[in-house]
């Protein structure tokens, strides 16, 4: 027991990491960094500037970049418990932007994928099996 009890103590210590009040504003619901809705929307303002200096360079990279970008989302969305609904919107917009993402980073991408996917089908079926709870009752 008390070997066990040291090793907890341990890692602990070990993982205290960056004080919570630096890093406070990247997990907050109030911080920028949870309003993903208006992150897609700044980057896409970003990538009209850019259209002007570099044309190419965005027509050339544009759909990967935009898919890494909401991929980025979706993870971000998954973090921050946001509805499921959200994290499949940025996935499922990531893979039409340029389903490739699976194969440029397959790691992460798959595990994206079936995080916020697994999410959503945990939600349906929760809700759909309190409905039939609530609904049951009211028979009786």
């Amino acid at each position: 027991m008390g070997y066990f009890y040291q090793a907890f103590i341990n890692i602990q210590h070990f993982c205290a990491g960056i004080n919570l009040v630096l890093t406070r504003y990247r997990t907050s619901s109030a911080g920028l960094s949870s309003n993903l809705y208006r992150m897609e929307a700044g980057w896409n303002q970003l990538v009209q500037k850019a259209k002007i200096y570099a044309p190419q360079l965005v027509e050339d990279h544009f759909a990967l970049a935009q898919a890494l970008h909401l991929r980025y989302l979706a993870r971000r969305a998954f973090r921050l418990h946001l509805p499921a609904e959200v994290g499949v919107d940025f996935m499922t917009r990531a893979l039409a932007s340029d389903w490739r993402l699976l194969f440029h980073q397959p790691r992460r991408s798959l595990l994206t994928l079936i995080a916020v996917f697994g999410v959503w089908v945990m939600e349906k079926i929760f809700f759909t099996q309190r409905k039939r709870k609530v609904t049951e009752r009211d028979v009786y």
